[in-house]
C-alpha cells in the first residue's frame, strides 16, 4: 500500500486539489444563493414599510382635509 503511494503521489495530490476546488465552488454557489434570498427579503421589507407609511399618511391627509 505504501508502494501505491509513492508512485500515484502526484495523482492523489491532484486528485485532492481538485475535490478541494469543486467544495469551494459549491459552497461559493450557496453562499451567493442566499444572499440573494436575503436582499430580496429585505427589499420586500423596505417595500412593505414605505408602502404601509405611505397609506398612512394618506388616510391621515384625507382625515385633516
Amino acid at each position: 500500500m505504501i508502494e501505491f503511494f509513492k508512485k500515484n503521489q502526484k495523482n492523489l495530490t491532484m486528485a485532492g486539489a481538485l475535490a478541494l476546488l469543486l467544495l469551494c465552488y459549491f459552497q461559493r454557489r450557496e453562499i451567493n444563493r442566499l444572499r440573494k434570498e436575503n436582499k430580496s427579503v429585505e427589499m420586500m421589507n423596505i417595500d412593505e414599510i414605505k408602502t404601509d407609511s405611505l397609506s398612512n399618511e394618506f388616510l391621515e391627509g384625507n382625515e385633516n382635509k
